[in-house]
Protein backbone atom coordinates (compact mmCIF):
# COMPACT_ATOMS: atom_id res chain seq x y z
CA UNK A 1 0.00 0.00 0.00
CA UNK A 2 1.39 3.20 -0.60
CA UNK A 3 2.18 6.34 1.95
CA UNK A 4 -0.88 7.92 1.21
CA UNK A 5 -3.21 5.36 1.40
CA UNK A 6 -1.64 4.95 4.69
CA UNK A 7 -2.37 8.24 5.68
CA UNK A 8 -6.23 8.10 4.42
CA UNK A 9 -6.72 4.79 6.80
CA UNK A 10 -5.07 6.11 9.68
CA UNK A 11 -4.85 3.12 12.99
CA UNK A 12 -4.92 0.32 9.87
CA UNK A 13 -1.94 -1.62 9.80
CA UNK A 14 -1.15 -3.43 6.23
CA UNK A 15 -2.23 -6.81 8.10
CA UNK A 16 -5.09 -5.00 9.33
CA UNK A 17 -6.14 -3.98 5.40
CA UNK A 18 -4.85 -6.95 4.02
CA UNK A 19 -7.02 -9.62 6.50
CA UNK A 20 -10.08 -7.32 5.87
CA UNK A 21 -9.88 -7.49 2.18
CA UNK A 22 -9.10 -11.18 2.35
CA UNK A 23 -12.67 -11.53 4.75
CA UNK A 24 -14.63 -9.41 2.30
CA UNK A 25 -13.51 -11.38 -0.70
CA UNK A 26 -14.39 -14.60 1.42
CA UNK A 27 -17.55 -13.42 2.10
CA UNK A 28 -18.41 -12.05 -1.22
CA UNK A 29 -17.59 -15.53 -3.44
CA UNK A 30 -19.75 -17.36 -0.63
CA UNK A 31 -22.50 -15.47 -1.33
CA UNK A 32 -22.23 -15.04 -5.19
CA UNK A 33 -22.27 -19.15 -5.29
CA UNK A 34 -25.23 -18.70 -3.09
CA UNK A 35 -25.83 -18.92 0.94
CA UNK A 36 -28.82 -21.40 0.06
CA UNK A 37 -27.36 -22.81 -3.28
CA UNK A 38 -29.52 -20.35 -5.29
CA UNK A 39 -26.50 -20.02 -8.32
CA UNK A 40 -27.17 -23.97 -8.21
CA UNK A 41 -30.39 -24.37 -8.02
CA UNK A 42 -31.07 -21.54 -10.62
CA UNK A 43 -29.15 -24.08 -13.05
CA UNK A 44 -30.38 -27.18 -12.29
CA UNK A 45 -33.63 -25.08 -13.13
CA UNK A 46 -33.06 -23.48 -16.27
CA UNK A 47 -31.08 -26.78 -17.75
CA UNK A 48 -34.47 -28.68 -16.94
CA UNK A 49 -37.31 -26.36 -18.13
CA UNK A 50 -34.85 -25.19 -21.16
CA UNK A 51 -32.60 -28.43 -22.34
CA UNK A 52 -31.89 -27.20 -25.60
CA UNK A 53 -31.38 -23.93 -24.86
CA UNK A 54 -28.89 -25.22 -22.15
CA UNK A 55 -26.86 -27.84 -23.68
CA UNK A 56 -23.16 -27.42 -21.96
CA UNK A 57 -23.08 -29.25 -18.50
CA UNK A 58 -23.20 -26.87 -14.89
CA UNK A 59 -20.74 -27.98 -12.57
CA UNK A 60 -21.28 -25.93 -9.06
CA UNK A 61 -17.85 -23.23 -8.91
CA UNK A 62 -15.86 -23.30 -5.96
CA UNK A 63 -15.14 -20.62 -3.72
CA UNK A 64 -12.18 -19.88 -5.60
CA UNK A 65 -13.50 -20.07 -8.72
CA UNK A 66 -16.28 -17.77 -7.61
CA UNK A 67 -13.32 -15.22 -6.51
CA UNK A 68 -11.67 -15.42 -9.87
CA UNK A 69 -14.90 -14.89 -12.06
CA UNK A 70 -15.67 -11.76 -9.39
CA UNK A 71 -12.19 -10.65 -9.86
CA UNK A 72 -12.63 -10.66 -13.68
CA UNK A 73 -15.98 -8.46 -13.28
CA UNK A 74 -14.46 -6.08 -11.54
CA UNK A 75 -11.38 -5.76 -13.75
CA UNK A 76 -13.73 -5.18 -16.51
CA UNK A 77 -15.06 -1.82 -14.59
CA UNK A 78 -11.38 -0.67 -14.93
CA UNK A 79 -10.38 -1.73 -18.67
CA UNK A 80 -13.71 -0.91 -20.57
CA UNK A 81 -14.24 -2.76 -23.83
CA UNK A 82 -16.67 -2.89 -26.33
CA UNK A 83 -18.69 -6.65 -24.99
CA UNK A 84 -17.66 -8.89 -22.69
CA UNK A 85 -16.41 -11.50 -25.25
CA UNK A 86 -13.75 -9.10 -26.35
CA UNK A 87 -11.74 -9.63 -23.14
CA UNK A 88 -10.93 -13.27 -24.34
CA UNK A 89 -10.27 -11.87 -28.38
CA UNK A 90 -7.36 -13.22 -29.68
CA UNK A 91 -6.75 -9.97 -32.13
CA UNK A 92 -3.88 -8.50 -31.40
CA UNK A 93 -5.41 -4.97 -31.10
CA UNK A 94 -8.08 -5.99 -28.39
CA UNK A 95 -6.11 -9.13 -26.71
CA UNK A 96 -6.27 -9.37 -22.48
CA UNK A 97 -4.36 -12.50 -22.36
CA UNK A 98 -4.95 -12.14 -18.44
CA UNK A 99 -8.40 -12.97 -18.58
CA UNK A 100 -7.63 -16.36 -20.79
CA UNK A 101 -5.45 -17.23 -17.99
CA UNK A 102 -8.02 -16.85 -15.08
CA UNK A 103 -11.03 -18.55 -17.06
CA UNK A 104 -12.19 -19.84 -20.29
CA UNK A 105 -14.40 -17.45 -22.00
CA UNK A 106 -17.37 -19.77 -22.10
CA UNK A 107 -16.97 -20.50 -18.40
CA UNK A 108 -17.32 -17.02 -17.48
CA UNK A 109 -20.33 -17.36 -19.58
CA UNK A 110 -21.71 -19.54 -18.02
CA UNK A 111 -21.38 -18.36 -14.54
CA UNK A 112 -22.44 -14.92 -15.49
CA UNK A 113 -25.76 -16.70 -17.07
CA UNK A 114 -26.77 -18.72 -13.80
CA UNK A 115 -25.48 -16.32 -10.76
CA UNK A 116 -28.38 -16.03 -8.15
CA UNK A 117 -28.26 -14.68 -4.80
CA UNK A 118 -31.90 -15.68 -3.93
CA UNK A 119 -34.55 -17.92 -4.45
CA UNK A 120 -37.13 -16.24 -7.27
CA UNK A 121 -39.78 -18.28 -6.42
CA UNK A 122 -40.14 -17.08 -2.85
CA UNK A 123 -40.07 -13.91 -4.28
CA UNK A 124 -42.76 -11.66 -2.68
CA UNK A 125 -45.27 -10.21 -5.32
CA UNK A 126 -46.21 -6.13 -5.70
CA UNK A 127 -49.04 -5.51 -2.49
CA UNK A 128 -47.13 -7.88 -0.78
CA UNK A 129 -45.75 -5.87 2.66
CA UNK A 130 -42.05 -7.58 2.17
CA UNK A 131 -41.88 -6.84 -1.68
CA UNK A 132 -38.72 -5.08 -2.80
CA UNK A 133 -37.73 -4.37 -5.79
CA UNK A 134 -34.35 -5.68 -5.19
CA UNK A 135 -34.93 -8.38 -3.58
CA UNK A 136 -32.93 -10.68 -5.48
CA UNK A 137 -29.74 -8.75 -4.72
CA UNK A 138 -30.53 -7.99 -1.55
CA UNK A 139 -28.16 -10.44 0.58
CA UNK A 140 -25.38 -8.95 -1.61
CA UNK A 141 -26.77 -5.79 -0.70
CA UNK A 142 -26.70 -6.33 2.87
CA UNK A 143 -22.83 -7.61 2.43
CA UNK A 144 -21.57 -4.79 0.83
CA UNK A 145 -23.00 -2.27 3.73
CA UNK A 146 -22.25 -4.32 6.55
CA UNK A 147 -18.64 -4.24 5.07
CA UNK A 148 -19.00 -0.52 4.34
CA UNK A 149 -19.85 0.06 8.65
CA UNK A 150 -17.62 -2.62 10.07
CA UNK A 151 -14.43 -2.39 7.90
CA UNK A 152 -13.76 1.65 8.92
CA UNK A 153 -15.34 3.96 10.78
CA UNK A 154 -15.24 7.57 9.78
CA UNK A 155 -13.72 10.20 12.04
CA UNK A 156 -16.20 13.45 10.96
CA UNK A 157 -16.65 15.76 7.98
CA UNK A 158 -19.22 13.37 6.54
CA UNK A 159 -21.85 14.45 3.65
CA UNK A 160 -24.77 12.65 2.21
CA UNK A 161 -25.74 13.14 -1.27
CA UNK A 162 -27.14 11.89 -4.21
CA UNK A 163 -24.73 9.12 -6.29
CA UNK A 164 -25.66 7.92 -10.11
CA UNK A 165 -24.73 4.90 -11.30
CA UNK A 166 -24.95 4.73 -15.09
CA UNK A 167 -27.07 2.83 -16.58
CA UNK A 168 -29.50 3.06 -19.48
CA UNK A 169 -30.74 -0.71 -19.97
CA UNK A 170 -34.11 -1.48 -18.72
CA UNK A 171 -35.17 -1.13 -15.26
CA UNK A 172 -37.96 0.02 -13.29
CA UNK A 173 -36.32 2.48 -10.90
CA UNK A 174 -33.54 3.76 -13.47
CA UNK A 175 -33.87 7.77 -12.83
CA UNK A 176 -33.44 10.96 -15.58
CA UNK A 177 -31.40 13.53 -13.36
CA UNK A 178 -30.52 16.47 -16.42
CA UNK A 179 -28.61 18.18 -14.00
CA UNK A 180 -26.12 15.49 -12.86
CA UNK A 181 -22.91 14.65 -15.26
CA UNK A 182 -24.12 11.36 -14.84
CA UNK A 183 -27.68 11.61 -16.64
CA UNK A 184 -29.35 8.36 -16.47
CA UNK A 185 -28.61 5.58 -14.09
CA UNK A 186 -29.21 4.45 -10.83
CA UNK A 187 -29.94 6.83 -8.06
CA UNK A 188 -28.35 6.01 -4.48
CA UNK A 189 -28.18 7.80 -1.66
CA UNK A 190 -24.35 7.50 0.00
CA UNK A 191 -22.72 8.83 3.06
CA UNK A 192 -19.04 9.67 2.50
CA UNK A 193 -16.16 10.96 4.96
CA UNK A 194 -15.03 14.24 3.07
CA UNK A 195 -11.25 13.94 3.20
CA UNK A 196 -10.52 10.17 2.18
CA UNK A 197 -13.64 9.51 -0.03
CA UNK A 198 -14.70 6.11 1.90
CA UNK A 199 -18.36 5.84 1.21
CA UNK A 200 -19.81 4.01 4.96
CA UNK A 201 -22.97 3.29 3.75
CA UNK A 202 -25.53 3.40 0.77
CA UNK A 203 -29.25 2.85 -0.05
CA UNK A 204 -30.02 2.43 -3.54
CA UNK A 205 -33.55 4.18 -4.31
CA UNK A 206 -35.61 1.63 -6.52
CA UNK A 207 -38.68 4.20 -6.47
CA UNK A 208 -41.95 5.02 -4.26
Amino acid sequence: MSESSDEEFDGFSQNEVDAAAQRYNDRLAQIGIGELDETDRYANKQIRDHPDENKSPWVTPTVEEMKAFLGLCFLMGINVKPDIKSYWSTDVMLETPYFSKVMKRDRYMQIMRYIHFSNSEQAPQPGDPNYSKLYKIESLMNMFTDSMVNQYIPKRQLSVDEVMVPWKGRLSFKQYMPAKPTKWGIKMWAIAEANTGYVSFCQVYSGG
